[in-house]
């Protein structure tokens, strides 16, 4: 996740989306413009539809997969075994996670760098100033044990959606209950900002993302980008869409 709720300056929410905007709305330098490559999509040459695997045994650069990459559908499995390879993974999501930084990526589950496992990772405190990494969060095996009737929408965006944004309600508290990297429970009731970011994670460990959420209005708008990401995944390679 890269945008959640704000409604006050010194929100980190806030101070993300100003980012995100202010570079969308920047002059480039003058000069010759280089033809489009929808080969060359988000960065990379191609895309693998295949599971990621080695992804636990050291320390790893994992790729954040983009809509509509089948891992965002694909079931995720419960972890079952708490040792090295999962203090490993969690590691490994924050790398990730943290090289993102146009806007700062603020949250990030397994399933978005392609591992189908219940872990999710994020860090509320992180701005665009300062990582602030004393935040840093981990669940695994994640449960919402009760969530309030109240909503609230709000803007929300995603690593795994670039440069996009919509404005999506959730509940305005959860209670949820998890265990940490080391099988230990952990039991806790979010608010606010916290609790979308929570919410917005967890939908990914159940194959949901948040444009699922949009009203039709909403939808219709982000459509073009959607239907433009689909045709940078199937150019890259990709066979297997998940719309």
């Amino acid at each position: 996740m890269t945008s959640p709720s704000a409604s006050a300056p010194t929100r980190p929410g806030l101070a993300l989306r100003a980012a995100a905007r202010a570079r969308s709305a920047g002059t480039k330098p003058p000069g010759k413009k280089r033809p489009r490559r929808l080969s060359v999509g988000f960065g990379q040459s191609m895309v693998s539809d295949a599971p990621v695997t080695d992804y636990d045994t050291g320390p790893k650069e994992l790729t954040i997969v983009k809509y509509p990459h089948p891992a965002l559908r694909r079931p995720n499995a419960l972890v079952e075994n708490f040792d090295e390879k999962v203090r490993q993974l969690a590691d490994n999501l924050f790398t990730a996670m943290y090289k993102e930084d146009d806007p700062p990526g603020i949250g990030l589950a397994a399933p978005q760098v392609g591992v189908n496992v219940r872990m999710m990772v994020y860090n509320p405190l992180r701005t665009v100033e300062a990582e602030n990494r004393e935040g840093n969060k981990v669940f695994v095996n994640p449960q919402i044990v009760a969530r309030s009737e109240d909503k609230e929408e709000d803007y929300e965006a995603c690593l795994s959606f670039p440069k996009i944004d919509g404005q999506v309600s959730r509940p305005i508290w959860v209670e949820i209950e998890a265990v940490d990297v080391d099988g230990n429970p952990i039991r806790e009731r979010f608010e606010g900002d916290e609790a979308r970011v929570f919410q917005h994670e967890f939908d990914h460990l159940d194959g949901v993302v948040y444009v699922d959420h949009l009203e039709a209005d909403e939808r219709k708008r982000v459509q073009p980008k959607l239907d433009k990401f689909i045709m940078e995944y199937e150019a890259r390679g990709g066979k297997e869409p998940a719309l």
